[in-house]
């Protein structure tokens, strides 16, 4: 994976969650999910059993990455 911590992020919203604009502030291995990872953000939220294929560019349009790199 190739994400680092301070990395600037817009992520899409779910049933749970509002969409939003935020920065990475902890990466860590999962311990429910595998070979994924949990993700934390500056507001506290906590994405949970991420694979790297949840991240893309941020470009127009773009709805297939539900977590778009912003830097």
């Amino acid at each position: 994976m190739n994400l680092k911590i301070g990395t600037k992020i817009h992520y899409t919203g779910d049933i749970a969650n509002h969409s939003g604009e935020g920065e990475i502030t902890a990466i860590r291995p999962s311990k429910w999910y595998g070979q994924t990872f949990d993700v934390t953000l500056d507001d506290g939220r906590v994405c949970a059993g991420l694979t790297s294929t949840a991240f893309g560019p941020l470009r127009p349009g773009n709805r297939s990455d539900r977590f778009q790199i912003r830097e």
